[in-house]
């Protein structure tokens, strides 16, 4: 690489990421503060240091007394707004396009201000270790029960989206997850947790190349496809009493959430 912006520490101020810059490499974690927002242009690559992920053993992923994981990460406490465009997708992804390496995760903490990404590429995220008790993963780690995720691509991540916390207003469609790198010995799931009402979530019109769905996925689950191994499609349904596709429950926390927003 002969030239990259390197990126690392807390943002204090509102900031945004241009594909001016290409590429950004995190080389240290990346804090978005409560109050700032980070905004990445169309076209932007978001490069991370990586490292090689065979187990959720591996020290390069954890916290240690006085040192962060070799594998980097973005933590938003504030708000992240990735807003690419159908011809200028914004890209997270590894520094090293090598077998079995992997980064951090993004994570959207309790704290974080509802965020959205459209048209964005994440791909070979790992998770991140805080304590023998807290291992976070996901391409988007949603801790906070509120993002907006459209037309994204996910590749080979540990977890494609992870939904923590009480779920609020979250979307997700017009997705592509896939799987398609080197299997490790631990599971992969391209979407997993989530345990608010289902209609605080909707999930529609996605692809999905694996049914690695966690079942503990409560959810508005409709019009989404999966694909075979042999380039077959066919419509998903998940059998869950968490998972929905009736129109006509009403049980819903939020009162003002719209499907069609």
């Amino acid at each position: 690489m002969l030239f990259s912006i390197e990126v690392a520490g807390h943002l204090t101020e509102d900031t945004i990421w241009s594909p001016v810059n290409n590429p950004y490499q995190v080389t240290g974690f990346v804090y978005v503060d409560s109050g700032v927002t980070l905004k990445i242009l169309p076209g932007t690559v978001v490069q991370f240091d990586d490292a090689i992920m065979e187990d959720t053993g591996n020290d390069e992923f954890w916290f240690h007394i006085g040192s962060e994981p070799i594998a980097k990460s973005l933590h938003v406490e504030g708000r992240l707004i990735a807003e690419g465009t159908v011809s200028d997708s914004i890209i997270f992804t590894r520094t090293h396009n090598e077998p079995f390496r992997h980064w951090g995760i993004i994570y959207l903490t309790e704290e974080a201000e509802l965020s959205s990404f459209r048209h964005c590429v994440i791909e070979y995220s790992g998770f991140t270790g805080y304590s023998l008790m807290e291992q976070i993963y996901g391409g988007i780690a949603v801790y906070n029960g509120s993002v907006k995720i459209e037309n994204c691509t996910f590749i080979d991540n540990r977890r494609g989206v992870n939904l923590r916390s009480e779920t609020e207003q979250i979307i997700i469609k017009d997705c592509n997850f896939q799987f398609i790198g080197p299997l490790l010995t631990i599971p992969y799931k391209l979407i997993s947790g989530g345990n608010g009402c289902p209609n605080s979530v909707l999930i529609a019109n996605n692809t999905f190349n694996s049914l690695m769905i966690s079942s503990d996925t409560s959810a508005y689950f409709i019009f989404n496809k999966g694909i075979g191994l042999y380039g077959e499609t066919f419509a998903m349904v998940l059998d869950s009493p968490d998972q929905t596709s009736d129109p006509s429950i009403i049980d819903c926390r939020i009162e003002t959430f719209q499907f069609n927003s």
